[in-house]
């Protein structure tokens, strides 16, 4: 059932969930659950009273979820050199994120690693 404080209660849970993922930006696993929340929230309650702010963190936080999996290719690249990582990572990105302004980038690296390119340096 479905109570009349429910949309308040989801939209501050919302709110809490969204704060510390903002405030823990580099916290994969925590911004993948707000993500989760987030739809599961606009899927039960279409038309909630907040839905556009809703949104809005929802679209923040995908955004930061491409910057965290960008920088974690790039790391695997740069940082610990290791070509294997750094492909599975760059095919991890594209596979989820292939239409992020990052893609084309990715793409363009992943086929330079491919081909035997020295790994990055920072």
């Amino acid at each position: 059932r479905n109570s009349e404080y429910a949309p308040e209660a989801a939209y501050r849970s919302s709110r809490c969930r969204y704060e510390l993922s903002t405030a823990q930006r580099e916290n994969e696993g925590r911004c993948r659950n707000t993500l989760a929340f987030l739809k599961s929230v606009l899927d039960r309650m279409p038309n909630h009273a907040m839905r556009k702010e809703l949104i809005q963190w929802q679209d923040e936080l995908t955004r930061l979820l491409i910057e965290q999996n960008y920088k974690k290719a790039i790391f695997y690249d740069t940082e610990q050199r290791n070509r294997e990582s750094a492909k599975t990572a760059y095919r991890a990105f594209l596979r989820e994120f292939p239409d992020a302004p990052q893609a084309g980038e990715i793409a363009e690296r992943l086929k330079a690693v491919e081909a035997g390119a020295k790994p990055l340096r920072k």
